[in-house]
Formats: C-alpha cells, structure tokens, sequence
C-alpha cells in the first residue's frame, strides 16, 4: 500500500512547477506538424462526420496519454474511461449542444463509479478528479470543434488557420529562444496574418469587424490553452505528444464557438 502511494505522489508532485509548455524537439516533428496539418484538412474536406473522425480520434490518444501520467498502473479501468468519456463528449457535439451537455454530467458520475473500484478505496475522489481533469478538457474542445464546424465551416477555418500558424510559429520560433514568450508572440503575429486575410471576406453573418473580434481573441486563446495543456499534465515537460497537438484549441476551440453564437450565428438544424 505505502509503495503505491508514494507513486501516487511521485506522479502528482508538484516540485519545480511550470506552467509554460516545454517543447519537445525529438523525432521528425516538423514533417509530423505538416502531415497533422493535411490529415485535419482532410476530415475538414469531408465534413462533420471527418472532422470529427479526425479530431476525436487525437483527443482520445491524448487522453490516454494525460491519465497514464496522472495514474498509476493500478487505475487501468479509470485511465480507459477517461478517454471514453473524451471520445463520447466530442462525439456527442454531432447530435445537439444539449446532448453535450448531458454526456458530460453522465460522464462524472461514470467516473465516480469506475474509481469506486480502485484498488486504494481512500483514493476514490482523487482518482475520479484524474480522470475527468485527463478527459473534460479534450473533450469540451473538441466538442465545441465539431459544434462549430456544424455551425460555419468558415469560422471553423478561421479558427483552424489560426491555430495551426500559432503553433507552427510557435515551435519553429520558440525552439530556437531561451525566452518563454518568444515562441507564443511569433505565432501570434501568423496568426494576425490569417485573421487579416479572412478579414477581407465578409461573410455574414460575421462583417469585417466581428471577424477580427472572432480571431483576435482565438489567436490569444491559443497560448493559454498550452497552459491549460501544462496543469493537465503533472510536469509540462511529461511527453504527451497528442495533447500538444490539440492543447492550442483547449480554449479557442469553446471561445470561438461562444462569441460567434453571441454575435448571432446560425445554429445547426438537429
């Protein structure tokens, strides 16, 4: 029992705590960003039901990459539901924005349940609060994605474009500097770039204005969903490749998604 508390405690120790995210230069990460690029393009050219494959698929990988870093060996049935509930809540966007939300009041009590069955019973809150901080987040995100997607698919490439040119800037940038903020605000002059170009076409029910609103405030999401991306994960610099290729989106994605709806945009006939 002592040993595998103090596992426990070594995975969720908080000592030297970062909340910037450590890049990870091994492998052929360029030619890997490239390829995730037209993989997303292309569940986007397919539609919904692409975006969603696509997207849903790298949301339940990364969650099952947090809960392994966030649980032990032991906690195999929780590290298995929280990427079933990550699957099940993006999904989920694909009926109605009521149905996401009741999936995600299921997917607590589910969590509760599974981590009824932990092998270190005093552990039951602690272990349920793990799975849902490995699964809500990625799920939500990709939920508000394919919401959107349903709702504009031209606000939903605003926000890919924008996305996708952060973190390119971002790692291309912010590799090569000792400063933290180097990488972020590289990505945020490409991602002006883009909401600039988009700018340019109107199209309602987003004006000139509204659509720098849009993807100004996509643009800044996109540094604090790596933070976000960081607390998930009980050290920054724990390898989980899948989440940094979403952690971008973790606030964009349900931010575009509420101030486009604000301004007025239309909702999806299911």
């Amino acid at each position: 029992l002592s040993e595998r508390l103090e596992r426990r405690a070594s995975k969720l120790s908080c000592r030297g705590r970062r909340i910037e995210p450590v890049y990870d230069v091994g492998g052929p990460k360029v030619r890997l960003g490239v390829l995730w690029f037209l993989l997303a393009w292309a569940g986007f050219a397919l539609g919904s039901l692409g975006v969603g494959a696509v997207f849903v698929t790298a949301a339940t990988v990364a969650s099952l990459q947090v809960a392994a870093h966030l649980m032990i060996e032991e906690d195999t049935n929780s590290r298995v539901t929280a990427a079933v509930i990550t699957a099940a809540v993006g999904t989920s966007a694909i009926f109605d924005a009521r149905v996401v939300g009741i999936v995600i009041l299921v997917a607590v009590v589910v969590a509760f349940v599974v981590a009824s069955q932990t092998i270190d019973r005093s552990m039951l809150v602690q272990v349920a609060g793990l799975t849902l901080r490995a699964a809500l987040p990625l799920g939500i995100a990709v939920a508000a994605l394919l919401y959107l997607h349903r709702v504009d698919a031209w606000v939903f490439m605003i926000l890919f474009g924008v996305v996708s040119i952060y973190d390119a800037g971002n790692f291309l940038v912010g590799t090569g500097s000792r400063r933290a903020w180097v990488g972020p605000l590289a990505g945020l002059l490409g991602a002006a770039a883009v909401v600039f170009g988009a700018a340019g076409f109107e199209a309602p029910p987003l004006t000139e204005q509204t659509t720098w609103l849009v993807g100004g405030l996509a643009a800044l999401a996109c540094p604090f969903g790596q933070i976000i991306g960081s607390f998930m994960l009980p050290r920054p610099d724990a390898r989980a490749p899948a989440l940094r290729r979403l952690d971008s989106y973790l606030l964009a994605a349900p931010l575009t998604l509420a101030v486009f709806l604000l301004l007025g945009g239309n909702r999806p006939l299911l």
